[in-house]
């Protein structure tokens, strides 16, 4: 584990490479409560999905911090070739495939933020005879 305040610096070092994501995400959230009285169900979806998406990068960040230092994961049983191969995941592959699976939630729920918002329903022009 890192000693005294590296790790928060280091945080903060690579915080700060995540900026646009996070302003973006944090001015989403903003807006999404300045909707709520015109289209509230959109404005949760959106709501919910710009949080996940926001913690993620939060989350993220943490795990690098601090994460790796902390949790020890058992060593891989003992491989017949040397090295691994090219199936076997390690650790930080399956922390990216975790982060994969709820960035994808994040924008589903912004999927279905839009489409909850669209009031208007497709109608084939009519043919006047």
């Amino acid at each position: 584990m890192n000693a005294g305040a590296e790790p928060w610096l280091e945080f903060f070092r690579m915080l700060r490479t995540q900026l646009p994501e996070l302003i973006v995400t944090f001015l989403g959230m903003v807006l999404a409560l300045a909707f709520w009285p015109r289209h509230s169900r959109a404005s949760l979806l959106a709501f919910l999905g710009f949080l996940v998406l926001f913690m993620v990068v939060i989350g993220t960040e943490v795990w690098y911090a601090w994460g790796m230092d902390l949790f020890v994961f058992p060593p891989a049983p003992p491989a017949v070739a040397p090295g691994p191969g090219p199936n076997e995941f390690n650790q930080f592959d399956y922390f990216m495939l975790i982060r994969s699976g709820v960035n994808s939630v994040g924008y589903l729920l912004l999927i279905f933020a839009v489409l909850a918002g669209r009031r208007t329903y497709y109608r084939p022009p009519q043919v006047q005879e």
